[in-house]
């Protein structure tokens, strides 16, 4: 099928512009504000088992109870891992003995 060149000026180009867009709009410089850097995640599974998953549901469960806004499984998983960062290698594993 053969097709036809489009001639003539568009309607976009010969119609008026609204007044809004038309008036001068500030300069903002963007040098005065901070730049923010997204933080790059990486997706990572692990194997975990019932007892572990339902341990993590109930972190879940109970931290949202105590929190006034909702907190994910990824969060507390988060929390769980500075906590252990913190802890002494000989407690750590001490708890993954323990489990």
């Amino acid at each position: 099928m053969a097709k036809t060149k489009i001639t003539g000026q568009s309607k976009l180009l010969t119609s008026p512009l609204p007044q809004r867009i038309t008036q001068e709009m500030p300069s903002v410089s963007r040098a005065s504000e901070p730049t923010r850097r997204r933080k790059i995640t990486k997706l990572k599974n692990y194997k975990l088992n019932e007892v572990d998953l339902e341990r993590i549901r109930k972190l879940v469960e109970t931290v949202n109870e105590a929190s006034h806004r909702k907190i994910s499984e990824t969060r507390i998983i988060q929390g769980l891992l500075l906590i252990g960062s913190r802890m002494s290698p000989e407690k750590l594993l001490k708890a993954i003995n323990e489990s």
